[in-house]
């Protein structure tokens, strides 16, 4: 394994997670959000917690990149495979974790959708970040 690249490509993997994450829950999910707002800690108590999700984003994407390695088949572009592979990864993810969600707790259905688009976006551009830049 090109160690360099692995650590490159994961820190690629999480700078696009972050972006994602941070303009679809903090932009587009918000009118949603404010209609369930009785589901949610309170912003000051998120705060406290977000260390947790930034650790979550840093284990998430050394995984991802290391599946990516694993499974690299080398058919065609680095860019075009990675976005293969995150497109796979984003539906591999984001379905079970809307639907399971929608299915066990009082969010609406807007929420589930939007967290489905939002998890296959991050992992589908992720793919592409991590194709461009790491190959075997």
């Amino acid at each position: 394994m090109n160690w360099k690249r692995y650590l490159i490509a994961s820190v690629v993997a999480m700078i696009v997670i972050t972006i994602v994450e941070m303009i679809g829950h903090g932009y587009f999910m918000t009118p949603y959000y404010r209609e369930t707002e009785a589901l949610w800690r309170t912003l000051e108590a998120m705060n406290k917690l977000l260390w947790l999700g930034y650790l979550a984003t840093i284990v998430t994407s050394l995984i991802f990149v290391y599946i990516y390695h694993k499974g690299y088949e080398g058919k065609g572009p680095g860019a075009l495979e990675g976005l293969r592979f995150g497109i796979i990864v984003g539906i591999f993810m984001a379905v079970p974790m809307s639907a399971w969600t929608y299915a066990s707790q009082p969010i609406t259905v807007a929420v589930a959708i939007g967290w489905f688009l939002i998890t296959l976006t991050k992992f589908t551009l992720a793919g592409l970040g991590v194709g461009l830049v790491y190959t075997k």
